[in-house]
């Protein structure tokens, strides 16, 4: 299996006449893996290190006194980018149909969970969740291949 990873993000802190400046961290990499095996891909490391100013309009800026009225952190951000993968070969329809749904069910659950709790005198943020999956007939043995219903999204 060939394998490319690539990470790209927008810098934040460029002005430039000449627009918009990226970053692009990539890795690419041939494997051998069996089928259902767990294989991990890492490397791409960033460091990123900000140097944040609060302060008091006009107060912070007076030279020497300034240093009273203004507050500097600095904050150090590392990412290590992981990839996880575990290949599954797809043989007919109806394994690729079941590891849809399975897939699919998986994303609905993790959604569902990052809801946030219900509270009293708090507003309800709502999130987007996933629709349930509706799932068109199961084939019969005696159906042709083209008869077949496959699994279809709902509209939206």
């Amino acid at each position: 299996m060939s394998i490319y990873e690539e990470a790209s993000a927008v810098k934040e802190d460029t002005a430039s006449n000449s627009g918009i400046v990226t970053t692009k961290r990539s890795v690419e990499t041939d494997v051998l893996i069996e089928e259902g095996s767990i294989i991990v891909l890492g490397g791409l490391v960033q460091d990123q290190v900000a140097t944040v100013v609060e302060k008091v309009p006009v107060l912070g800026d007076i030279p020497l006194l300034g240093a009273l009225f203004r507050y500097e952190t600095r904050a150090n951000k590392k990412t290590n980018l992981m990839l996880f993968l575990r290949p599954y070969i797809i043989r007919n329809a109806a394994d690729s149909r079941s590891l849809t749904v399975e897939r699919y069910e998986m994303m609905r659950q993790a959604e569902k969970d990052m809801l946030p709790e219900t509270r009293f005198a708090l507003p309800t943020f709502e999130g987007p969740v996933l629709p349930e999956i509706h799932l068109g007939q199961q084939p019969d043995a005696n159906q042709s291949d083209t008869d077949k219903t496959d699994v279809q999204p709902p509209a939206q």
